[in-house]
């Protein structure tokens, strides 16, 4: 799966990361937006920066932000727009990687979507998904535990640890041990599960927490 970019959002992400790679241009990178001789808006450098390309139009980079390869920060002016662009390694990887959709876009839409479309209130039902309701963190933990396998949480002494923390919680320790649970869920994604495990558990987990945080 690709990242569903413009052609000159790509062409741009390139000249980003080649400038990057050689220190031609910092990670944070100070801009600022004006109005040409036609009327329309284009973007600049604040500070000299010597690269072989122009500073692309504001819709480009809010295209590469769309898919977490930069952060746009907006800054505060009384004349002309400024605003900072901070590039992040998921430029470099896509790059890299002809613009493959990586495993960490995935899994932090999958659990954004879920946190934004799940109901809301105390410890509602968190099978979102699943075919499976689970109504207390015994249940969550013992879900995510069937989910994971038991060999994977052998091999993963830590997130082993967290969820059973979990099936033991108390009520005031529930939000801080099923966030410890989520954290290393996360670090899962690089010793060896898969994207769709990982994403499963991570489904489970973000309804609870958000009725955690709402109640």
């Amino acid at each position: 799966m690709k990242y569903p970019l413009t052609e000159q959002a790509k062409n741009v992400a390139r000249a980003l990361v080649a400038a990057w790679d050689l220190d031609r241009l910092p990670q944070l990178i100070p801009m600022f937006e004006i109005r040409n001789d036609g009327g329309s808006w284009r973007t600049g450098f604040k500070r000299a920066i010597k690269v072989d390309f122009e500073p692309p139009q504001l819709a480009t980079w809010l295209e590469l932000e769309r898919y977490g390869l930069i952060q746009y920060i907006p800054e505060h002016s009384t004349d002309e727009p400024k605003f900072e662009i901070l590039l992040l390694q998921e430029l470099r990887n896509a790059v890299a990687t002809d613009f493959d959709v990586s495993d960490y876009f995935l899994t932090l839409n999958a659990v954004g979507n879920i946190i934004v479309n799940s109901t809301t209130g105390p410890v509602q039902g968190v099978g979102v998904n699943t075919g499976t309701v689970h109504q207390t963190v015994e249940q969550l933990a013992d879900y995510m535990s069937a989910t994971l396998g038991q060999d994977f949480l052998a091999a993963n002494v830590e997130l082993k640890a967290a969820i059973d923390e979990l099936r033991t919680a108390t009520t005031a320790d529930q939000q801080s041990a099923l966030g410890k649970v989520i954290s290393q869920l996360g670090n899962s994604l690089h010793l060896g599960a898969s994207t769709v495990t990982i994403v499963q558990a991570l489904t489970a987990a973000a309804p609870f927490l958000q009725g955690l945080v709402g109640g």
